[in-house]
């Protein structure tokens, strides 16, 4: 009983100081706003005096480093308040969630935050926690890449995965507790592909679906499938996006803009398929790879389109086509390694994998055929185009 009356103190203790803090520091970030001139929104610890005293008292002071550096350690800014505060309230949050096994100590650094944030479930929360923290630097938006990164990769993404898991002492997958699972994955997912999304067409985030994609792979020891989202971002990327509309005649490995994936409006169209190419191939999933070169060599519709178009194409006219020809010879001399160590084999699940995958190789081969037809018929339709304007 005294060691429970023990941890109650304690667990009161630190909620009240813990309380004390948010409060502090929210009152604090909301007075200074109040100052109507920016340039006045500043406080330093342990001094009252005005603006102008302070002011007074820094030209006092400019020629003793010592005393100035100790000033400057104690100036809090606006960005400086808001940055407590928000971590203040995440502490708040931490505490109401907190585990008997895994209590933590104040304060704790900005990274410890957002990583407890993550694992405790509070995904946006600490999304919104790691633009606060990074906003001020520098190198902002690398940072808060690196942040974003970790959250969705390492926090979020596993646990859309739980529906491999089945929860039961008997080992039934039926009953509420694998209904539970299923629902909080579907949510999971639901969440990942919603932030993945609201970040990837913005500037500078073009490399976050891919690192998705690759968790994803890795979680699933490539076993399953990417989820079609997923894929239909990294293959086509934004459907709004104002380039791909004007130039309806690239193939999709176009798509994929090089200098920071950036369209006019500043943002990123997602797309990257000779990367999600590179991606099936380094983790073996060939078949998924030889479908995606199909796709880019002949288009949905079976290559109508492209033969369409394939006399009035026009390079100056911005006409252009990229196939990524090193991957998908790379992807062929995988394939055939793979498909020699299954002749060694007697086993019926075997054979059946060697026959899907070079029936998938056929069909890219097929496709790569219609490729070079198209870009012959291409080529005799640009001179004939430059002999008749001659």
């Amino acid at each position: 009983n005294n060691q429970n009356n023990s941890l109650s103190i304690v667990a009161a203790t630190k909620s009240a100081i813990t309380e004390s803090l948010s409060l502090s520091a929210l009152s604090t970030a909301n007075a200074i706003l109040l100052i109507e001139k920016s340039s006045h929104q500043f406080l330093v610890g342990g001094e009252r005096s005005s603006s102008q005293a302070f002011l007074t008292q820094w030209d006092k002071n400019k020629n003793n480093n010592d005393s100035t550096n100790d000033r400057l350690s104690r100036l809090r800014t606006c960005a400086n308040l808001q940055k407590r505060a928000s971590l203040a309230s995440a502490w708040k949050i931490l505490l109401a969630s907190e585990d008997q096994n895994d209590s933590y100590t104040l304060p704790m650094q900005d990274q410890e935050t957002i990583e407890r944030l993550a694992n405790a479930g509070y995904y946006e929360r600490a999304i919104s926690l790691a633009q606060i923290v990074t906003r001020a630097s520098p190198n902002a938006k690398e940072l808060f890449l690196q942040y974003l990164l970790l959250i969705l990769c390492e926090y979020l993404a596993p646990m859309t995965e739980m529906n491999y898991i089945i929860d039961g002492s008997n080992g039934d997958s039926g009953g509420s507790s694998f209904m539970f699972k299923q629902s909080q994955t579907k949510s999971s997912m639901d969440l990942l592909e919603r932030l993945t999304m609201q970040y990837s067409f913005q500037a500078g985030y073009s490399t976050l679906a891919l690192e998705v994609a690759r968790k994803l792979i890795q979680l699933r020891d490539g076993r399953a499938n990417l989820p079609l989202w997923i894929t239909n971002l990294l293959t086509y990327g934004n459907k709004r996006n104002k380039m791909q509309q004007q130039q309806p005649s690239r193939g999709i490995f176009a798509m994929h803009i090089p200098l920071n994936n950036i369209d006019d409006d500043g943002g990123g169209s997602g797309a990257n398929p000779t990367a999600l190419l590179r991606l099936y191939t380094e983790h073996g999933l060939y078949t998924q790879a030889c479908e995606l070169v199909t796709l880019g060599l002949i288009g949905e519709d079976g290559g109508d389109s492209i033969r369409v178009r394939a006399l009035r194409r026009l390079p100056e006219k911005g006409d252009i086509d990229y196939i990524p020809y090193p991957q998908i010879d790379y992807l062929w001399s995988m394939i055939e390694k793979v498909s020699n160590v299954y002749d060694g084999e007697e086993n019926d699940n075997d054979a059946t994998t060697k026959d899907e995958l070079l029936l998938t190789r056929a069909k890219m081969e097929k496709a790569l055929q219609f490729h070079f037809e198209m870009v012959a018929l291409s080529e005799q339709g640009r001179r004939s185009a430059r002999a008749s304007s001659s």
